[in-house]
This record gives structure tokens, C-alpha cells and sequence, in this order.
């Protein structure tokens, strides 16, 4: 029997304790302590708003302690595709938001000591098809044209960033310098905690029905219930169990991700490739592999699952990410 996974973000923790006993009241509630969730606490506590938080079951338990921990600066898609869609004005404000949020992140870490790995190593993504190098060249070109720093590399300058022999299959890759890395569950830690010494308030309750009381909102709670002027609904996937209109709109998609013991250094960037949804690594500063992706194999593409349970198909697919670009790499699972 397949057990629900245990985060490796929040396996390597520290324990966070959240009190039970709420308060009667507050001007903001937010429901739900991911990134969202503590990102908004920390700058509503940092403007003077009375805050509190409302948690389930632990910080960063869902998507935010479930990824690859990638700080990346750029649209979702590639960046022509994104000029194709928004047109090239558009496209180009995306893109400076997302470095302004960047550099936003990096300050704050800074300013509030926040303990996260945080660092700026670029990411490379790899191409294995002659259609993959075309469109990455096509891309390097569009985001210089426009004044962001992007490198095509031939084969033997990414063997060079990379300490193992790579796969006949690696043509090379597009790099995206200063991109970051970091450890997802200790920043909404950092950020908590920041938010908490500005006087924010945070407390583990459920939370099963937001409804109207007066002029105000009433939240119905496993620990009773609490009344705000505003309510902020920060829980992604799950947001629907609160807010049903929204069904269709926002849904869960179960992705998967493998952990493999400390080794020596094998890269330091974000790395990603294209073989099947689009597949990411992370070493961390201590060694350990990590490994996500693969999540079109899973019956339905992983679309409408709720449980944090990995799917056969999919672990075996990950599985087979390093032996197919990196050969002569041995590993062992965490």
C-alpha cells in the first residue's frame, strides 16, 4: 500500500507551534499558511493592520512544501509564446514584475534574516531535441532583444557547469543567469516570524464555512469561531471547499517529487528538461537530490486528486530522469 507523502521541505524543518486558542476577532483573517498565505500576513502586520492566520495543519503543508523551490523570474510559458499571447508591451511588463518580485524576495530575506538557502546560481534548462535547441535559441534572442539576460549554451559548456558525464541526448541549454533557489518551508517559516514580531497573530484552526455577519465575516472554525472586517482565502487548491463558485476554476493537480541521499556536488543551478510534463532538480547546499516532474503519466495528468499519495507510475517515471541524463550517476533514495 502506497502511503500519503511526507514533504522533504518539511522534513527538514524546524517544528513551528501554532497556539489553538483564537481570538474573538481581528481586521484581516487569512485562511491558510503557504507562501500566499504568510507573504500577505507579513506586509498586512508590516502596514499596521491587525492581523491573524489560520492554518489547518502545518505551514507550507500543501503546494508551498511540495515543489522544487525554484525562484525563477519570467512568465509561465516561454517568453515568445508569451509575447504571441499578450502582445510584446504586455509580455515585457510581466516579465519586469516578476524581476521586481524577485529582487523584492531577495531584499527581504535579507532585511529579515530569513534562514532559507537562499541563492541566485541561474537556472539551465536543457534541450534533447533539435526542436528543443531551436526554441531555446529563439527565446534567448527575444529576452535579449528586450533587455534580459539569457545565454544559449553548446554542449560542452553545460559537461563543463555539470560534475558527471551528461547523455549522448544533451544538445545543450538556454541559462538564465541570477534565477534562484531556496528552501520554500523555512522562508514561510522566516516570513511567519517576521510577521509575528510586527504583531500578526497565527493559530492552527480549520476553518469550514466563511459566511456574512453584518457588515463584517464571520469564519466558523475548528476552534470556534472569529469574526474580521476582511477575509483572505490562501489555501490554492483547496480553495473551492470554502469557495465552491470557484470549482471549476481552481482544481487540484497531483504532482510528485523524490529525494535521493547527500552526494557530492553535481550542479548548482536550477535545472530543469523537457521529457515528459517538464522535469526540475534542485541539489541542496547539503547534498541531497531533488527530483519533480513526470506528472502526465499519472492517470488524468494528476488533475482532481486531493490526496498527498504518490502514484506508481509517476515514481517509476521520475526515476528514470537521472539514469537518462546522467548515465554513470548513482543514487540512492532518501
Amino acid at each position: 500500500m502506497v502511503r500519503e507523502s511526507v514533504s522533504y521541505w518539511q522534513s527538514t524543518c524546524p517544528p513551528f507551534s501554532l497556539s489553538t486558542h483564537l481570538p474573538s476577532g481581528a481586521d484581516v483573517a487569512i485562511v491558510g499558511g503557504g507562501l500566499l498565505g504568510a507573504a500577505t500576513c507579513y506586509w498586512l502586520a508590516r502596514a499596521g493592520v491587525r492581523v491573524v492566520l489560520l492554518e489547518r495543519t502545518a505551514l507550507a503543508d500543501g503546494a508551498t512544501g511540495r515543489n522544487g523551490g525554484f525562484v525563477r523570474a519570467g512568465t509561465s510559458e516561454s517568453y515568445p509564446e508569451a509575447i504571441a499571447r499578450l502582445g510584446p508591451q504586455t509580455a515585457r511588463a510581466v516579465m519586469d514584475i516578476t524581476y521586481e518580485n524577485r529582487a523584492l524576495l531577495r531584499r527581504l530575506i535579507q532585511e529579515e534574516l530569513i534562514e532559507c538557502d537562499y541563492r541566485e546560481p541561474g537556472a539551465l534548462q536543457l534541450a534533447l531535441t533539435d526542436v528543443h535547441r531551436e526554441q531555446q535559441h529563439q527565446e534567448v534572442e527575444a529576452l535579449r532583444e528586450d533587455g534580459f539576460s539569457a545565454q544559449w549554451l553548446e554542449r560542452t559548456q553545460v559537461q563543463a557547469m555539470i560534475n558527471t558525464p551528461l547523455a549522448p541526448e544533451i544538445l545543450g541549454g538556454r541559462f538564465l543567469p541570477e534565477q534562484g533557489l531556496l528552501h520554500s518551508a523555512r522562508l514561510v517559516q522566516g516570513l511567519l516570524h517576521a510577521a509575528l514580531r510586527l504583531g500578526a497573530r497565527a493559530y492552527q484552526a480549520h476553518v469550514f464555512e466563511i459566511g456574512r455577519d453584518g457588515e463584517k465575516v464571520r469564519l466558523r472554525t475548528s476552534q470556534g469561531n472569529l469574526v474580521a472586517h476582511r477575509v483572505i482565502v490562501a489555501i490554492n487548491a483547496w480553495t473551492s471547499t470554502l469557495l465552491p463558485e470557484l470549482r471549476n476554476i481552481i482544481v487540484p493537480v497531483l504532482e510528485q517529487m523524490q529525494a535521493y541521499q547527500t552526494m557530492d556536488r553535481i550542479f548548482s543551478m536550477a535545472l530543469s528538461v523537457r521529457m515528459n510534463t517538464g522535469e526540475y532538480l534542485q541539489q541542496t547546499p547539503s547534498g541531497t537530490l531533488l527530483i519533480g516532474g513526470c506528472g502526465s503519466v499519472a492517470p488524468n495528468a494528476g488533475i482532481g486528486v486531493w490526496e498527498s499519495v504518490p502514484t506508481i507510475p509517476v515514481q517509476r517515471a521520475i526515476e528514470q530522469i537521472v539514469p537518462q541524463l546522467f548515465p554513470l550517476l548513482a543514487l540512492n533514495c532518501v
